[in-house]
């Protein structure tokens, strides 16, 4: 071969590499799965831990800590009392947006989970309830709340 045709070969494979380079198409994904990043508590009377809260009570540190709590709710206990936890995901456009309540079995307590994608906590007796609250998708993304029925002033002696 002549060094032209050897030339011109190179010169052609390095013109379609640019030009692939260029003019070429990206991948296109359709339909991504997008997870839920974050879940967020809007309940009426929602309260999240301070850091001086923290700061203050070495015991409720290491409660929060331990157990992942974002924070919790607090209300005087009346009979047929139901406190609802209503939650908000990030990012909206998450693919599945579904949500799974639970809490321990109790007796002082029913965990009631509405359609909507809210739930209802009915207490019986004063007591405690923590609730976690989980996204449906594989990322599994999760948010603990305290639910604090009755306390008065941080005294736990009126619990049975």
């Amino acid at each position: 071969m002549k060094k032209s045709v050897i030339l011109l070969i190179a010169v052609i494979y390095i013109l379609a590499i640019v030009i692939v380079g260029f003019i070429g198409l990206r991948m296109k994904v359709y339909n991504p799965v997008i997870y839920v990043d974050k879940i967020t508590c809007v309940s009426k009377n929602f309260k999240e831990y301070t850091l001086e809260q923290l700061e203050n009570n070495p015991n409720l540190k290491d409660e929060v800590e331990n157990d992942h709590l974002v924070g919790y709710i607090e209300e005087k206990f009346v009979e047929g009392l139901e406190v609802e936890i209503r939650c908000e995901i990030s990012p909206e456009n998450a693919t599945d947006k579904g949500l799974t309540y639970s809490t321990n079995v109790s007796d002082k307590y029913e965990l009631i989970v509405n359609k909507d994608g809210t739930c209802k906590i009915k207490f019986y007796k004063n007591a405690f309830a923590t609730v976690t609250v989980e996204s449906n998708d594989n990322n599994k993304s999760k948010s603990r709340i305290k639910i604090r029925v009755n306390v008065v002033e941080d005294n736990f002696d009126i619990f049975d």
